[in-house]
């Protein structure tokens, strides 16, 4: 399907949904009282990019259909003028009423697809495989999407923003082969009675009601990622002036043996947090450099020279499939196979 007429956008609303207005429930969007209007302005607002199809359709680069431009990934500074040019068209035609247009979710999603290798770091590339899958069915069947973004304010005592985790909230529950579960609320954006689908993706996170106690994945002891991060913090430790996320990420290529290209920016600011988070660095006052601290310093030492002169070896000596050539601890390790072995075998005629 290409880019819909306003009679096909309308058609599409009367499909299965739960929706109610105050305590009733909506049996026709198009029909309701409270939500006619607003659902007649959008489809005078797809039923535009045909009148203006120069400016606000574009041909899609797999199939040609036309489809609108909201939905293109911009990899120049013309591509931003020509998307420009095609919302200017909606933006003046509802003069700033309709503030939820299809264009936003459209332009958002495009962004997300187009730089889907931050999505797909911490070994989410199924997640972002789909991310991108999905953005192409959002352009080529011209849907109208809200989201669902805003966490729920539970307790006013606490503040007018939510503060802390709590049931209410959206959360995980639960996994299965198709995804994840979950369960709680969020808040609609002002679209959803005339969307076709709702997104409900990550938003900021939920401060900790208790400062200073957010959470940071670990610091995996033998994760060779790790190894590379700790290197690269004993090294920014001898810089007086700190160093910046850009010098992470050099560290990080080269300690790691790849391109600096094939770092994201994303990857390297769940690093710089993860630091951060455990006291390894701290980052310099009103400025964008970090510090190594003296804890960081201590067990980026200590944890480097462990693995590297006491467990690799180790293991080394322990391993059978491992073992260079024979050493001290190889008659111990030999000792305890024997033993075991032994009992093995004597457990085995008790039985």
């Amino acid at each position: 399907m290409a880019a819909r007429t306003g009679e096909q956008f309308l058609r599409g609303l009367a499909g299965r949904r739960d929706l109610w207005v105050g305590g009733d429930k909506v049996s026709s969007v198009v029909d309701h009282p409270a939500l006619s209007g607003a659902a007649r302005a959008l489809a005078e607002v797809f039923d535009l990019q045909h009148r203006h199809a120069d400016a606000c359709l574009m041909p899609d680069s797999e199939t040609g259909e036309p489809i609108n431009i909201s939905h293109m990934i911009p990899r120049s500074r013309e591509d931003l003028q020509r998307r420009h040019r095609g919302l200017e068209y909606v933006a003046e035609y509802s003069v700033g009423l309709m503030g939820r247009t299809p264009d936003y979710m459209n332009v958002t999603f495009a962004g997300f697809a187009g730089r889907a290798d931050e999505w797909a770091i911490n070994g989410n590339e199924r997640g972002a495989q789909n991310l991108v899958r999905y953005q192409k069915k959002l352009a080529r069947e011209d849907l109208s999407l809200t989201h669902a973004i805003i966490h729920s304010s539970v307790d006013l005592s606490k503040g007018r923003n939510p503060i802390g985790h709590d049931p209410v909230q959206l959360h995980k529950v639960g996994e299965t082969a198709h995804g994840i579960l979950v369960r709680g609320s969020r808040v609609l954006a002002t679209l959803a009675p005339i969307s076709d689908e709702l997104a409900v993706y990550p938003s900021g996170p939920l401060p900790d009601a208790a400062p200073g106690r957010q959470r940071a994945s670990g610091l995996r002891f033998a994760d060779p990622r790790v190894h590379a991060l700790l290197h690269a913090v004993i090294l920014f430790r001898q810089l007086a002036p700190g160093f910046r996320s850009s010098g992470l990420r050099q560290q990080l290529a080269a300690l790691s043996g790849c391109d600096p290209e094939s770092v994201s920016q994303g990857a390297v600011t769940y690093q710089l947090r993860r630091l951060r988070l455990h006291g390894l660095i701290e980052r310099l006052p009103d400025s964008f450099r970090y510090r190594v601290t003296q804890f960081g310093l201590r067990a980026a030492l200590f944890f480097t020279r462990a693995y590297n002169r006491l467990l690799r070896p180790g293991l080394a000596a322990a391993l059978p499939n491992l073992r260079a050539s024979d050493a001290t601890l190889k008659p111990a390790f030999d000792k305890i196979d024997e033993q075991i072995n032994a009992w093995i075998n004597q457990a085995k005629l008790a039985a």
